[in-house]
């Protein structure tokens, strides 16, 4: 299936309470052009609550807020939260180097992923994550998918 991966949203001045209807939003100018999944690239940091990584966290929680609120706006579209699990990033080589594990526990997680097949390399999650998506569509509009908790063995679960 073809797919038009984006990585990236615009922010939007907010303030105070708003439609989210998005009537501007690019999402609503493609025409006569379906759109039936749109996914949230979210974080487990949404829900675990780790020491220091507090606006990591909150702004992934607030992306699962922003599907669930959108789910009411494009009912026609299957739109979920999707955190892909451990990746090998720039930032998590940042945290192996620069962040002290006993002052973040956390963090020991990380750093011992790297390297293993718990941590795959940015080309094959990529991989694994696109055949992923084929399957979020089985689950509730608006939820938080993580790869980890997925039904089909993964070779990072």
């Amino acid at each position: 299936a073809d797919r038009d991966v984006r990585l990236a949203g615009a922010p939007e001045r907010v303030a105070g309470p708003m439609d989210t209807r998005l009537d501007n939003h690019p999402v609503k100018r493609v025409g006569r052009i379906r759109i039936r999944q749109v996914v949230f690239m979210s974080s487990g940091a949404a829900v675990n609550g780790n020491k220091g990584w507090s606006g990591y966290a909150l702004s992934k929680a607030a992306l699962n807020m922003m599907a669930q609120l959108y789910v009411h706006e494009f009912p026609d579209t299957h739109i979920s939260s999707f955190a892909p699990g451990l990746v090998h990033t720039p930032m998590q080589d940042d945290i192996r180097d620069h962040v002290d594990s006993r002052r973040f526990p956390s963090t020991q997680v990380l750093k011992d992923a790297i390297g293993t097949e718990s941590m795959p390399e940015p080309r094959e999650a990529g991989r694994l994550l696109a055949d992923a998506f084929e399957e979020l569509p089985a689950y509730p509009v608006g939820s938080l998918i993580d790869i980890r908790n997925m039904q089909k063995k993964r070779p990072y679960t």
